[in-house]
């Protein structure tokens, strides 16, 4: 079974793309700065996150008309996508940072071959979706290897205080929802009404196995999409 690379979902297929090789995806480094302490032996570390995974994908052209056109195409499928996906492995993803489009060797007017050069999130992530809640306490297992940053949706009126692995958040007069993006760090409800100054407390974040959530106050649900991701 030949392997298809998906960017927004759209397949390498529909613009007469094929992956000439499998592409090697490597592991992000961890990003340390070493701190020489005088008398001691070795250096201290001190470890400041994950560096971005670079990656390249070779491509074939091969069509049985002039592939010029279909260069203008293939173009336009790959400027400007955010999430690269792949065929054997659909229930996963990586975010695009950068893709940097190779020169096209065309010697044969139906045959065209180059890389593309791309630079990505240090994670992979699972797809997930949001699920509801209406009992508290709730147990969550993070499957990752790393913690997630989680959409947390809680419907709810007046104060109410959000616990996360025995840390809380303070939620402040709210009229029926707020929403914390705990990747952007944003609190907010529909589209646009900020409500950052609604919250006291750091955005909470779900660490590798087992996390325990509750809430107290006036709450009618609550909605978590735990954007599980892996190194």
């Amino acid at each position: 079974m030949g392997l298809n690379v998906l960017l927004d979902g759209i397949k390498d297929e529909t613009v007469f793309l094929s992956v000439a090789n499998r592409p090697v995806i490597p592991t992000a480094k961890r990003k340390i700065t070493k701190i020489s302490v005088p008398g001691r032996d070795g250096d201290l570390i001190k470890f400041e996150g994950y560096e971005d995974v670079p990656l390249s994908i070779e491509f074939n052209i091969l069509e049985d008309r002039n592939i010029k056109e279909d260069v203008r195409k293939i173009k336009a499928w790959l400027m400007n996508k955010l999430v690269l996906s792949f065929s054997d492995d659909p229930n996963y993803f990586r975010k695009i940072k950068n893709i940097d489009i190779g020169n096209i060797d065309n010697d044969v007017e139906f045959y065209g071959s180059f890389t593309t050069d791309l630079l990505l999130d240090p994670f992979e992530y699972q797809k997930t979706t949001s699920k509801s809640y209406t009992a508290s306490p709730i147990t969550l297992t993070n499957p990752g290897t790393y913690f997630s940053q989680p959409l947390i949706k809680i419907k709810g009126t007046g104060n109410v205080v959000l616990t996360v692995n025995n840390v809380g958040i303070t939620l402040k007069n709210l009229t029926d929802e707020i929403i914390l993006d705990c990747e952007l760090k944003e609190a907010y409800k529909g589209l646009t009404t900020n409500m950052n100054n609604n919250m006291t407390g750091e955005f909470p974040v779900f660490v590798p196995d087992k996390n325990v959530i509750s809430w107290s106050g006036t709450v009618t649900k609550i909605e978590i999409d735990e954007r599980w991701r892996y190194l």
